[in-house]
């Protein structure tokens, strides 16, 4: 009679949320008396509409209880399925363990666990009490034991949850202030280069101007001449480092700039032979050029493209013992325009396919030891690719170890003389880049010139419908950033844009969702270009927006 009362109350409305508990434990009960149905049975309830993949981890003693239960009845499919669902939660347990941050929600389980256990104590001095007399303490015993149970995972629960808070919280003011003083030290470092360059290149400068007027001096003795000369190149040398330190400053700063402008390319590419022409017949190397495909004068920024030529040059000289460095320049054909192509090729001693990239970095060389061979300050190329992007083009490697190395240099091609013509054929469209970075303006800018159309550039949207408003732009492109924080602004700014104007608005969107080229194209955009993307890539995507004319 009081067992029959008890259970009215486990299963009373206010006992409802402890019941999978309750009867889990009278399961167990049950089985310890070796009443194996009826065990299954409450077992049966407690499950009963539970996805065995999906339970938490305080079902995991219940799917181990309910293993041995379902053993012992006969239904080893139902066994079976009850001791996967425990393997699966106690593997996730120790998945959990793996590291620092998921050791707190372990805790939470290993807490839930611990007071498992303790249930499963009460349980047994419960089922001690039966054997003496089934009596209605028993079954309070259990209802309290679960509402504790309940309340404590409860209490855990919350204090866990306040805890990760500050956790958070304090991680992220650690977060902030480490960004910070990393800001400060790379501002600091990039102050430090730049004023130390311009400190150095000034006497520099006064050294390498005395030693060409005594180089111009044709009574000098042969003796005083070579030591003149070796003292000259080792200056024009160390002038080239300065300047590779100090364009390391600018370009960490963001204030690198390209002007282009009218290029003797094949003056050039003979200052650049010139400086190493005494270097390779020191090493007793065969200099080699090859500019049969060369144009002669071109819309380029000279300095830049002499710096990249010097580098690599310099790069293939020093890494070369026996052989040849060779330089050809010729020009490719793409789409509507050319590019200029310049290979440096080289019998040196190669470079590991594993370090390809690693090259490209700052202060990194193949042969990086404390005692490698070769000196320098791993800059130049680093450097050389950084121009070549900011020029619109690119700069690659090929090579074999023990066979020697290919950088190559890709950049569009606008012959002097050329531009002027494309502005006059393209019945008076111009290409409008929207864009407030000076130096991504001068990259964009590189590579839409060699698309045939005259180009403007402007800071940001609002500025560009006054320029829309003219009729004559062409072809207009922007990027999603400049245009809104989210999609909904970001569409608005580009219905505005084809308002003002904007016929062919092609918009560069960072890793863009379908739903947000849809919107997009919806407002108004012609074409939505995923970021990031290569300027080779840029350009073709663009080409599709040009008209036959142009």
């Amino acid at each position: 009679m009081h067992l029959e009362r008890g259970l009215k109350i486990a299963e009373s409305p206010e006992a409802a949320r402890e019941r999978p508990f309750l009867n889990a434990v009278k399961a167990e009960l049950y089985f310890s008396e070796g009443m194996y149905n009826a065990s299954a049975s409450l077992l049966d309830d407690v499950f009963k509409g539970k996805d065995f993949e999906k339970t938490t981890p305080s079902y995991k003693y219940f799917h181990e209880l309910a293993a041995d239960v379902y053993s012992k009845v006969g239904r080893n499919d139902v066994a079976l399925q009850h001791f996967e669902a425990f393997k699966r939660l106690d593997d996730e347990a120790r998945e959990l363990m793996v590291n620092t941050n998921s050791a707190l929600v372990a805790a939470q389980f290993d807490f839930a666990n611990q007071d498992l256990k303790i249930a499963r104590l009460q349980a047994d001095q419960l089922k001690k009490d039966a054997e003496l007399a089934r009596s209605r303490n028993r079954i309070i015993l259990i209802v309290l034991g679960g509402l504790a149970l309940t309340v404590g995972l409860l209490g855990f629960n919350f204090l866990s949850l306040r805890r990760s808070s500050r956790q958070t919280i304090k991680a992220n003011t650690q977060l902030s202030q480490a960004n910070q003083a990393l800001e400060t030290a790379l501002k600091a470092r990039s102050e430090f280069l730049a004023t130390t360059s311009h400190e150095i290149r000034t006497p520099l400068n006064g050294i390498l101007g005395v030693t060409q007027v005594l180089l111009s001096d044709p009574g000098l003795s042969t003796e005083v001449r070579d030591r003149i000369s070796l003292m000259n190149g080792a200056g024009e040398t160390m002038r080239a480092m300065v300047n590779d330190l100090l364009d390391m400053a600018k370009i960490e700063s963001g204030t690198l700039t390209i002007e282009k402008g009218e290029t003797d390319l094949s003056g050039l590419l003979d200052d650049a032979l010139s400086l190493w022409t005494d270097k390779a017949r020191e090493k007793d190397l065969d200099l080699i050029i090859d500019r049969s495909g060369a144009p002669g004068r071109i819309l380029e920024d000279g300095p830049r493209l002499r710096q990249i030529v010097f580098n690599l040059l310099s790069n293939a000289i020093k890494f070369t013992e026996a052989g040849s460095v060779r330089l050809s320049v010729g020009v490719e054909t793409a789409g509507i325009g050319e590019r200029l192509i310049l290979r440096v090729t080289d019998t040196g001693i190669g470079i590991p396919s594993d370090k390809l990239d690693a090259i490209f970095e700052s202060f990194q060389q193949v042969d990086g030891g404390v005692t490698r061979r070769f000196e320098g300050t791993g800059l130049g190329l680093s450097i050389s690719r950084r121009l070549a992007e900011a020029m619109g083009g690119t700069l690659g490697v090929e090579s074999q170890i023990g066979e020697g190395s290919t950088f190559t240099l890709i950049l569009p091609l606008v012959r002097a003389g050329a531009a002027a013509a494309a502005s006059a054929g393209a019945s008076g469209g111009v290409f409008l880049i929207i864009e407030a970075n000076p130096l991504t303006q001068s990259v964009l800018k590189s590579v839409a010139v060699p698309l045939g159309l005259p180009v403007e550039t402007t800071a940001s949207p609002e500025t560009a419908a006054e320029v829309l408003s003219g009729g004559y732009i062409t072809v207009a492109l922007v990027d999603a950033a400049a245009l809104g924080p989210d999609r909904t602004a970001r569409t608005a700014a580009i219905a505005g844009l084809v308002a003002a104007g904007a016929r062919g608005l092609a918009v560069t969107w960072p890793s863009p969702e379908p739903e947000d080229i849809e919107a997009a194209l919806a407002a108004g955009a012609v074409k939505v270009i995923a970021k990031p993307i290569s300027a080779a890539r840029l350009t073709e995507a663009l080409l599709t927006l040009l008209p036959e004319s142009a």
